[in-house]
C-alpha cells in the first residue's frame, strides 16, 4: 500500500488542517455594539419649489406627485396675491412621504400651511381651527380646508377665500 492510495476519516482529515480548511471563529475577539443605537437619519423631503422664503405649503393629494394641476393653478394665484411665487415655497404632498415635526427640520420653515382634512394632515400640524394662527415650535402655523373647497364660484368659496386672505394677510404682515 502507498501513501497516494491512503484513505484517512473524516475527523482525522479535520484536525489535521484545522488551522487550513476549517475557520475557527471563536479565537476571534468580539467588537462591543454601542450603547446607543445609531440615530436614524431622515430621508429627504420631496417638494415642489425652491423654499427661498421658508414657507412650507402641505397637502394630501393620492395619485399625484404634489398638486392637481387646476389647484396648483389656484395655488399660484394665492401665492401671487401675497407677492411670492413657487420659487419662494415648498409644497409637499404628505400622501406620499412622511412630514412631521421631527422631519421638516431640513427645510427650516418659518410659515407652514395646510390644506386639507383633518385625518389627512398629521397630527402635529393641526391647530384649533381653520385660518387660525398658531405658533408651534418657532413656526407660524395656518391650517385651511382642501383647495378644491376654496377655488369654488360660490358664495361658500368666497367665503372660504376671505377668510384664508384675511389669514395670509395677517401671517405676511401684508
Amino acid at each position: 500500500m502507498s501513501f497516494n492510495n491512503v484513505q484517512l476519516p473524516g475527523f482525522l482529515v479535520a484536525d489535521l488542517y484545522r488551522r487550513h480548511l476549517v475557520e475557527d471563529y471563536s479565537a476571534i475577539p468580539k467588537i462591543a455594539q454601542p450603547s446607543e443605537p445609531a440615530p436614524i437619519i431622515d430621508k429627504p423631503i420631496q417638494f415642489l419649489g425652491k423654499n427661498l422664503k421658508q414657507f412650507l405649503i402641505l397637502a394630501c393629494y393620492a395619485n399625484e406627485v404634489y398638486l392637481p394641476e387646476a389647484q396648483l393653478e389656484f395655488l399660484g394665484n394665492i401665492l401671487k396675491a401675497c407677492q411670492l411665487n413657487l420659487g419662494d415655497v415648498a409644497i409637499v404632498n404628505c400622501n406620499s412621504q412622511e412630514v412631521n415635526f421631527s422631519n421638516i427640520g431640513q427645510l427650516q420653515p418659518k410659515y407652514i400651511i395646510t390644506f386639507g382634512e383633518e385625518s389627512q394632515i398629521h397630527a402635529d400640524f393641526r391647530t384649533s381651527a381653520f385660518f387660525e394662527i398658531t405658533n408651534k415650535n418657532g413656526i407660524n402655523l395656518i391650517n385651511a380646508p382642501k383647495l378644491e373647497l376654496l377655488n369654488q364660484n360660490t358664495p361658500d368659496g368666497k367665503v372660504l377665500k376671505g377668510r384664508l386672505w384675511n389669514s395670509l394677510k395677517q401671517l405676511l404682515n401684508i
